[in-house]
Formats: C-alpha cells, structure tokens, sequence
C-alpha cells in the first residue's frame, strides 16, 4: 500500500536536510559520502534523473537493498513506487559494472 505521506524523493530530501546521525542509520554512509557517489556516479558512469526517480533516489533505493538489506517490497513502501519501478532499477544497477565498482569504492570508505 503506497499511502505514506512522503514519496521517497521526500524522504531523501528529508534525510540530506536533517542530523547526521539520522542519514546515517537510514543510508548506512555519512551525507558528505553520499553526496560525493552521486556526483562519481553521474560523472563517471552516466547517472541521472529519470522520468520516474532522481538521481539521489535511485541512489538511496540501491543502498538501502544492497548496503542495508531491506527487501524490494520494504523499499516499495519506503520509497512509494510500483514494484516494476524497483526492480527494473535495481536489476540496471546491479548490472552496470561500473555502477558496481563505484559502489564498491565508496562502500570501503564509508564506514
């Protein structure tokens, strides 16, 4: 059920404009790291805003499957998209090897 107040572009949103602590525990990597994968991955590898998902939210989607283990249908909720929507983007994702060796980078330095 897609009812949250919030859409996850909101949520994002939200986490960048709110306590460290909280983006943290929600991204599992500090903002100043986040804001720089994004930046590496839209430089290097070609990532942007799409019709349906942002830049940052497609990142934050990716780190919270693969960095913090939430299921598809849980980031269904969180981020208020249809189920076609996440998988197709976490299956590009998880296909593009230099997605992948961006993710990898920053996922060794952000602890």
């Amino acid at each position: 059920m897609y009812d949250s107040i919030f859409t996850g572009a909101a949520w994002v949103q939200e986490l960048l404009n709110g306590h460290e602590t909280r983006f943290y525990e929600a991204l599992g990597m500090a903002k100043p790291v986040f804001l720089q994968l994004c930046h590496e991955l839209q430089e290097d590898s070609g990532l942007q805003n799409s019709k349906y998902l942002g830049l940052a939210e497609k990142v934050a989607i990716f780190l919270r499957i693969c960095r913090m283990g939430d299921s598809q249908r849980e980031t269904r909720e969180r981020f208020q998209h249809a189920p076609g929507t996440i998988s197709t983007y976490v299956c590009a994702s998880s296909l593009n090897r230099n997605t992948e060796h961006e993710i990898g980078f920053f996922m060794r330095y952000s602890t």
